[in-house]
C-alpha cells in the first residue's frame, strides 16, 4: 500500500496492485467516451490504436462481414474496399470473394463503431467501493 500526500493533514490511500490492474484494464474503455462521435469511419480504422479499442464491425444486411487491415496485397480471394474521407483513405481487406461482393452491391452496407461500456462502469464502480472502504 503507497501513501500520497495531498495538501497539509489530507492523505490518499492507494493500493498499488487495485489501481493498476483496474486502471490498465477498465479504465482505459472511459478516454473513448469524450471522443464519441469525434472521429470518422476512416480515422478509426486508419489509426490501430483507435481501431484496437473500439473495434469497429461492418455490417451486410445486419450481418458482421468478416475484414481487415491490410499491409500487404490482397489475397485473390478477398476483396479490397477503400474508405475515404475529406482527409486520408484507408486500405480494408474484405473477407469475401470480389464476384460475392459484386452480387451485394445493392444490399444495406454498414460500419458500427460501438463500445459496450457495462463491464468497465460496474468494475469501475467496485473499485472505488473498495478503495473507500479504507
Amino acid at each position: 500500500m503507497t501513501r500520497s500526500q495531498k495538501g497539509r493533514g489530507a492523505w490518499t490511500i492507494q493500493r498499488r496492485d487495485v489501481d493498476s490492474f483496474y486502471g490498465w484494464v477498465f479504465e482505459g474503455d472511459f478516454v473513448a467516451i469524450q471522443y464519441r462521435g469525434a472521429w470518422t469511419p476512416e480515422e478509426v480504422f486508419g489509426d490501430k490504436n483507435r481501431y484496437r479499442q473500439l473495434n469497429p464491425t461492418i455490417l451486410l444486411d445486419g450481418v458482421s462481414v468478416e475484414h481487415y487491415i491490410p499491409t500487404s496485397p490482397i489475397p485473390e480471394h478477398f476483396s479490397e474496399l477503400t474508405l475515404r474521407g475529406p482527409c486520408h483513405e484507408v486500405r480494408l481487406g474484405i473477407k469475401m470473394h470480389p464476384t460475392d461482393l459484386l452480387n451485394n452491391r445493392g444490399k444495406q452496407w454498414e460500419i458500427q463503431i460501438a463500445k459496450d461500456m457495462g463491464v468497465a462502469a460496474l468494475a469501475s464502480l467496485l473499485k472505488a467501493a473498495h478503495l473507500n472502504a479504507f
